[in-house]
């Protein structure tokens, strides 16, 4: 809630319980119970009658600056320490009102986004319990941005920053929750989550423009959706007048027929079913461009099994690009490589092969889904999504010396009829859950590319592999299909191996 504020004398406050609306405001996405990041410089931003002086005070610092002509304003407080204590913001213009927020903390802020997996609330969620998590953790607080699209960059979103307490959690995402819930025990630190996500949405959505055109791969997608945009106004005319015309036609038809359906086909919504290339990212993630974050979380690429080879580019470039727009090279990004799905479609292993290409950027992690899945698109155990998601986090973005991911494939040598396989992250040697090790397959000469199921057996920190079908093996394959749910390679830290493939072959 916002409270309009007076610095003048104390009685003037107690003579008046509620005061007029002052002139300076803020940007919507800085309410009570919000969270700011630590450690880095604090910018806060809004509006005011042009010209005026604008004064912000947090904890101690004051930062005043005048509004320009358009009205826009925007002050920058030093960087600061989490405390847990919490604080409260002021915000007053020339004329000694303004606006004061309550209960602001400084910590850890991360954004979380993608598609129906990372929006799944928690109130929908179960722990390692099989229970409905109900938390008490004022320390940890969400905004929920709107579900919204636009053509054009927005500055401002719809929510509020809610405290993780009682029913209110539950609206929570709930892999950002059980992420948030982990890294907040390890660092003793508040921690907001900003959850931008939408079901069902392609990570195109999520990426402005420029980011298509440095890869030629993906760069159609940009330049379609400007040319498009720049249709704009004829576009929106005739769907005027279609929508006009309908409504004419319905007109007549109660006038002729009376109130009875069936009425005349409506035209389609402006803009079609769900958003499009740029769309989410102009309404859902520039409004937070300006607002110092620890990093992201990136859970999506289901509704992108049409573009299986390309994803890595789009991933890749969403990375990049985010980066920029945040004003951090490097700036930690955690995303989660799809689970299990039903038997089918071998586009599944394709897509997860393809995510791995980010990996290839600097603090940039993966957390490997494919065992905590039984086959539903919308896996139940989003606790341990989020718990690897916090250890790749602890190990990216705070430097932690922690193992933080499975063991993952480095190269292979064929021994007479077999093939060693060798992984990085298995110093410790590996291990097999379960009578023995599942989801293999080899190919040999003559006949590869064709894969029969294979033999596996742990040496060490090695797999030798092999298959008395095959007795000149080439190539190894582990998980590679839409379901590999026996997959059971882990390293000795319990990290599942994520799937892998030893050839290149389409």
């Amino acid at each position: 809630m916002r409270r309009v504020l007076t610095l003048a004398p104390l009685f003037a406050l107690m003579a008046s319980a509620s005061l007029g609306e002052a002139a300076v405001s803020l940007n919507p996405i800085f309410t009570d119970h919000m969270v700011l990041q630590q450690q880095m410089p604090i910018r806060l931003w809004g509006t005011a009658a042009p010209g005026e002086q604008v004064t912000v005070a947090l904890a101690g610092s004051q930062a005043s600056t005048q509004a320009a002509a358009d009205g826009r304003w925007q002050v920058e407080l030093p960087a600061m320490e989490a405390d847990g204590q919490p604080l409260s913001l002021t915000v007053t213009g020339a004329d000694g009102q303004g606006i004061m927020l309550a209960d602001v903390l400084l910590g850890e802020v991360w954004l979380c986004s993608g598609q129906s997996n990372m929006e799944w609330q928690l109130g929908r969620a179960k722990d390692s319990t099989g229970k409905i998590p109900a938390p008490d953790l004022p320390n940890i607080r969400a905004f929920n941005v709107k579900q919204v699209w636009s053509h054009w960059p927005r500055v401002e979103c719809s929510g509020s920053w809610t405290v993780c307490t009682g029913p209110a959690a539950h609206s929570f995402s709930a892999v950002g929750f059980f992420f948030a819930r982990e890294l907040q025990a390890q660092r003793q630190v508040p921690i907001g989550i900003i959850n931008a996500s939408w079901s069902g949405t392609t990570i195109q959505a999520w990426m402005r423009p420029e980011a298509f055109a440095g890869d030629p791969v993906i760069a159609p997608w940009g330049q379609n959706f400007l040319e498009a945009r720049s249709k704009l106004p004829e576009t929106l005319a005739a769907y005027w007048l279609q929508l006009e015309e309908w409504k004419s036609a319905v007109a007549e038809q109660i006038t002729a027929q009376g109130l009875l359906p069936p009425y005349p086909k409506a035209p389609p919504v402006f803009g079609g079913g769900y958003p499009g290339p740029c769309l989410l990212h102009n309404a859902m993630i520039a409004p937070w461009t300006n607002f110092p974050i620890r990093g992201a979380l990136w859970y999506q690429g289901e509704s992108n099994l049409g573009q299986t080879r390309e994803y890595g580019h789009f991933l890749t470039a969403l990375i990049q690009d985010w980066r920029q727009q945040w004003g951090q090279p490097e700036l930690p990004f955690m995303f989660v490589q799809l689970q299990v799905v039903s038997p089918g479609n071998i586009g599944w292993a394709v897509l997860r092969d393809s995510q791995t290409a980010a990996l290839a950027l600097p603090r940039v992690g993966m957390a490997t889904s494919i065992d905590i899945s039984d086959g539903d698109l919308h896996p139940q155990n989003k606790e341990e999504v989020g718990r690897r998601l916090a250890l790749c986090a602890r190990a990216l973005a705070y430097d932690e010396q922690i193992p933080y991911q499975g063991p993952t494939y480095d190269h292979f040598a064929v021994e007479g009829n077999k093939i060693r396989l060798f992984f990085r992250n298995a110093d410790q040697g590996l291990q097999c859950r379960g009578d023995k090790l599942k989801e293999f397959q080899i190919a040999g000469a003559p006949y590869a590319p064709s894969l029969v199921p294979a033999e596996a057996q742990i040496d060490g920190n090695t797999v030798l592999v092999w298959s008395d079908q095959v007795p000149n093996p080439v190539a190894v394959r582990y998980a590679w299909s839409a379901h590999p749910i026996g997959a059971n390679l882990y390293n000795q830290e319990g990290l599942a191996a994520p799937p892998f493939r030893t050839d290149d072959w389409k």
